[in-house]
């Protein structure tokens, strides 16, 4: 009997420091899947283009913002423009030192090859002292300090740039116009699952039609969910153009290794974006669902199990400790 009333003591002091560990790693992330706008749009004199500053959210959630906003995370091209971000999302944010602004410079997909989200050339580079140094092997995302001896200066970070408040920086070109394209991931499966365990290979298409002839998509440029499209086999082909749904229309067909995606475990959508030959944005996106981790096969419980710890709220966890002790005193007497 005293065992066992030592073990419901033990179950009740890890349920309440499990709860409390995680109410404080949520607080001190302040991480959400759907930023807000802090401010904007705020316009720069020196281009006409407007700028808005977006919540604390990881880098390819805030580039899907950026985009849906018509835009994409800021690109920087000269030491003015850099100094005017800085300086404008210090001031809106009254930024400390331990805080950083995305900007949409990143290696993800080749590692030491920086790109622009928005497909732009890169023509200037302000690292801060030794950076970057891709820290612990899996840093790929670029931020500007805001404030401090750092201030300015650029640092290749996680994804989620743990430690620090990261703030999206969004750049829109007014009357810049984005052509959407039909998105079709996993063609003839129309819940298009998403395993992020998968070790495999994401199919993908882009629809042709009227508007876009798929031969004029700039196969470089193309980024879905920070990944470029696989090569297939040896011969450096990275693309298919065909019917693929029958309506005489050509469409292009692509692949995208899963293990080199950004895919949030929530994620309920994915994004495309890229350019055609002649320069113009083209973007897309499609739903997906996200297959639960212990799923399937490897389940031993069975494909439709889900298991989870939910965790109770603060009250009935207070209600329930109560209890235990209690039931324990009336053991005693």
């Amino acid at each position: 009997m005293k065992n066992a009333s030592k073990m419901a003591v033990c179950a009740l002091a890890f349920i309440v420091f499990a709860l409390t560990l995680n109410f404080a790693s949520v607080s001190a992330l302040g991480i959400t899947t759907n930023p807000g706008i802090l401010a904007g749009p705020i316009t720069n004199p020196a281009n006409n283009h407007d700028y808005y500053i977006l919540e604390f959210a990881e880098w390819t959630i805030a580039e899907a913002k950026a985009v849906e906003l018509g835009g994409h995370l800021v690109t920087i091209n000269d030491a003015d423009e850099n100094e005017w971000v800085r300086s404008t999302v210090s001031t809106q944010m009254n930024a400390n030192t331990m805080q950083v602004a995305w900007i949409g410079l990143s290696d993800f997909a080749q590692e030491g090859n920086y790109v622009w989200s928005s497909g732009e050339d890169v023509t200037y580079l302000n690292w801060y002292g030794n950076e970057p140094n891709n820290s612990g092997g899996n840093e790929d995302y670029c931020s500007i300090w805001l404030e401090g001896n750092w201030g300015g200066g650029w640092n290749d970070g996680k994804l989620n740039n743990m430690g620090y408040t990261a703030y999206g920086m969004v750049e829109v070109v007014p009357g810049s116009v984005s052509l959407e394209v039909i998105l079709d991931i996993r063609p003839g499966n129309e819940s298009s699952p998403i395993n992020l365990k998968s070790k495999g290979v994401l199919p993908v298409t882009i629809l042709g039609s009227e508007e876009l002839d798929v031969s004029q998509i700039d196969l470089s440029s193309l980024l879905l969910a920070g990944a470029s499209p696989q090569e297939r086999g040896n011969s450096g082909q990275v693309a298919s153009i065909v019917d693929q749904n029958g309506d005489s229309v050509l469409d292009l067909n692509l692949k995208f290794d899963l293990e080199e995606m950004d895919i949030a475990a929530d994620a309920s959508e994915l994004f495309l974006t890229g350019l055609l030959l002649d320069g113009t944005a083209i973007e897309g996106a499609d739903a997906i669902r996200m297959v639960p981790v212990g799923n399937g096969i490897d389940d031993p419980l069975g494909p439709a199990a889900t298991h989870a710890i939910v965790l109770p709220e603060p009250m009935t966890m207070s209600l329930l400790l109560v209890g235990g002790v209690a039931m324990l005193r009336r053991r005693k007497n």
